[in-house]
């Protein structure tokens, strides 16, 4: 484990220089774009608070519907026997949703943050 460690580490400290020389294929490239896919409705593709509260709800429903994955996987769980195939299966969409849940609760209150700072409509 140790030695892919070293290896990674090694191939990072001569990519990440590489990859910081060469510009961006397109200015609007996917890896470029929020987690949400809100496209940038301000003039000369800036972002306004309007985008960022777009971005801030698509987050927000998204963590709902994780929520809501989440909970039956839950409650599923509780009613199979421990260690069963089921349950096993259960607990990793469980554990699944349970981070997306967290990662779609904070891209959510970034977008809210970024929406205060905003200029813009």
């Amino acid at each position: 484990m140790l030695l892919w460690a070293a290896l990674a580490a090694i191939a990072l400290r001569y990519l990440i220089p590489r990859w910081r020389r060469q510009p961006p294929e397109r200015p609007d490239s996917r890896a470029t774009r929020p987690l949400s896919g809100i496209e940038p409705t301000g003039p000369n593709g800036s972002w306004t608070r309007r985008d960022h509260l777009r971005g801030a709800g698509t987050a927000a429903l998204t963590a709902l519907a994780l929520l809501g994955v989440s909970a039956f996987a839950f409650s599923g769980m509780e009613r199979l026997p421990d260690n069963s195939s089921a349950d096993m299966v259960l607990s990793g969409i469980f554990f699944g949703t349970a981070i997306g849940l967290t990662m779609a609760a904070v891209w959510a209150v970034v977008c809210l943050a970024k929406a205060a700072l905003a200029h813009g409509h």
